[in-house]
């Protein structure tokens, strides 16, 4: 996936093999940047794919796709892929796009929208051949609900998994206290381990998203890398990052993506509406301060004196 996990965890067994073989199987079937992969096979088929009825890492990975996208009406979109190639922000080259081409926008955005991609137990029928998926905003959190499942089958009761950056904790750690988890300034101008807040986690993922490290900016425009599904254009919103808690970091990873792509003001709304949601909103104001505004739940994760 492109970057680092690590796991602490009570028990004696030692799990780094296990742990090695689940992550290689993972990327096996949903890396991009793996082209026998079964997302890379889905992305270069015509118009008919045939699912491999043992690839369930692909397979879960869709239909908690397809939950999302329908929730956040269309805001969570895997289909965005080849705009977000065509923007520079995909497993092709990297690179900032100084001329847009509207009608070469408007012509991939015709294979945009998971509605448009007709599934069945065994097959994908692509709406045209070009369309391409991207599980990037949602397998490590999905990788991170594996991990924690396998050390479930093992008996651990208290560990945190994290991979990329995004986390589940269950239990307590070994001072017997919640697991304590940093979220990250959201400024470019920040260090990596720069800590904005500190939330205390038990039994729930947290998954964090935003703008203020992976862009580009053009004749003084900025261009970051979450795509709008409704556009085919970079989201411009006032939101500088999003970190979401829930019962599943697949499913806080997903929403951290979708807030961030929708903006404050709709996501602000759609978070009270969902269960067992929660999240911590980074936006600026006119005089470029940081502001945060919680969800009406996450105070309660919250760190001491952080609240």
């Amino acid at each position: 996936m492109g970057t680092t996990y690590s796991i602490i965890y009570q028990g004696r067994d030692d799990i780094k093999g296990d742990v090695d073989v689940l992550l290689k199987d993972i990327n096996s079937e949903v890396s991009t940047y793996i082209t026998s992969a079964t997302i890379s096979q889905y992305n270069e088929s015509e118009t008919v794919f045939v699912i491999d009825t043992g690839k369930q890492h692909f397979v879960k990975n869709w239909n908690a796709s397809k939950i999302v996208y329908k929730e956040t009406e269309g805001f969570f979109d895997p289909s965005v892929m080849p705009l977000i190639n065509y923007w520079g922000f995909g497993y092709t080259e990297k690179k900032a796009r100084s001329e847009i081409d509207s009608t070469a926008v408007e012509k991939m955005m015709k294979g945009v929208g998971l509605d448009k991609i007709i599934d069945s137990e065994s097959f994908l029928y692509k709406p045209i051949p070009s369309a391409q998926l991207d599980f990037s905003a949602i397998a490590k959190g999905y990788a991170v609900d594996a991990l924690a499942e396998s050390l479930e089958e093992k008996g651990c009761k208290n560990y945190l998994v994290e991979v990329g950056r995004e986390v589940y904790a269950k239990g307590l750690n070994v001072s017997g206290q919640k697991w304590k988890v940093g979220i990250s300034t959201p400024s470019s101008e920040a260090a990596i381990d720069d800590i904005s807040r500190v939330v205390e986690l038990t039994d729930s993922g947290v998954a964090s998203s935003g703008n203020y490290r992976n862009f580009y900016i053009v004749d003084g425009k900025k261009y970051g890398h979450t795509i709008d599904p409704h556009t085919g254009y970079p989201s411009l919103n006032d939101l500088l990052g999003t970190t979401v808690i829930s019962k599943s970091c697949m499913r806080s990873d997903a929403y951290a993506t979708a807030f961030l792509a929708m903006g404050l003001e709709r996501a602000s709304i759609l978070v009270e509406e969902l269960d067992e949601v929660e999240a911590c909103f980074f936006y600026s104001n006119q005089e470029g301060t940081i502001i945060k505004k919680y969800s009406n739940g996450f105070i309660q994760y919250v760190a001491g004196s952080e609240k």
